[in-house]
């Protein structure tokens, strides 16, 4: 399991305000701030991309979880990608030019009014008022967050910053295929202290503690972990991330299922498409989710943001000259 509210719908106003009591427990522990490299908002084309080079990849893992069955080899041309999550600033800038709302901010009444999907102490609740400029709903803020990844996004919001951004989202190959092509999915076992470890994820027994060991009870900056071979950060750990690619419980569906739900199955609602979201975040545990590999791959539906899902852009076009 990812920790993630799929099919997540609660509308309970004392749910939500019991969620905003246990907020400030999910609250990010900021270490030295002069190990984190943030990202400035997108000024040219590929500022603050890595270039990936093509070539083959192996997806899925066998054995491993069920949805990342089976094996297939997929040849992936070579295209850039940004070096690490999306950031509150980033986003800013985005709204700021455009004027955009995100779905959280807009979620009509049918679905529980404006709002998102937060996690707390007391498990997943549908927060009114959680949105990116408010992750833990109101009365929180993203002051002292802006190189901490944008969350509360929507399959549609991601999208439409990638686009504003002259940028599409990557696709589920491009996504794998990078974060096997620039690290393993090893992580230091046991090791103590943030230095030691290669990603925000959590540590402990899950959902009853996290010992924060490696800095970060909640989110991280951008960058604070170590950069892999490609110079790509957090490309697992930290939040999830959105790709453009449909999910289906199994990779290389059957072609009547893709005809029958070309946006996707959603495993708890048919009728809503899910995208594949990819990485893991810093609720993955041992115990619990262990999504921080490279194959590790779960659904989400589009229309629901959630406190642990970010994402990141991609540039199809010629590499470095």
């Amino acid at each position: 399991m990812s920790g993630r509210p799929l099919g997540f719908r609660i509308v309970s106003a004392a749910l939500a305000a019991g969620a905003l009591m246990q907020a400030s427990a999910c609250a990010p522990a900021l270490p030295e701030a002069a190990q984190c490299v943030g990202m400035a908002p997108v000024a040219g084309e590929r500022d603050g991309m890595v270039w990936i080079p093509g070539g083959a990849v192996t997806m899925g893992e066998s054995p491993g979880h069920p949805e990342e069955r089976p094996n297939y080899q997929a040849q992936v041309a070579g295209f850039w990608l940004d070096r690490h999550e999306v950031t509150n600033a980033q986003f800013a800038a985005f709204v700021q030019a455009t004027g955009y709302v995100t779905e959280a901010e807009r979620q009509p009444p049918e679905k529980g009014g404006p709002g998102s999907a937060v996690f707390t102490n007391s498990g997943w609740a549908y927060v009114g008022g959680a949105s990116w400029r408010r992750p833990y709903g109101p009365g929180s803020g993203i002051e002292g967050l802006e190189d901490h990844p944008v969350v509360h996004v929507t399959y549609a919001d991601a999208s439409a910053y990638a686009q504003w951004a002259g940028r599409v989202l990557p696709t589920e190959e491009q996504y794998e295929y990078a974060a096997r092509l620039g690290r393993d999915s090893a992580f230091a076992a046991g090791a103590q202290g943030r230095a030691r470890y290669r990603a925000n994820t959590w540590q402990g027994v899950f959902p009853f503690r996290n010992s924060g060991e490696d800095g970060f009870l909640g989110t991280a900056p951008a960058a604070c972990f170590e950069a892999d071979e490609l110079g790509l950060h957090d490309i697992l750990g930290n939040v999830w991330e959105w790709t453009s690619t449909p999910y289906y419980p199994r990779h290389q569906p059957p072609a009547d299922l893709v005809a029958r739900f070309p946006d996707g199955l959603n495993p708890t609602d048919a009728s809503t498409g899910a995208r594949v979201i990819k990485g893991g975040s810093y609720l993955c545990a041992d115990n619990f989710c262990a999504r921080y590999t490279p194959s590790a791959r779960q659904p989400q539906e589009p229309d629901l943001g959630a406190s642990h899902i970010g994402f990141r852009t991609a540039l199809n076009a010629p590499g470095p000259s």
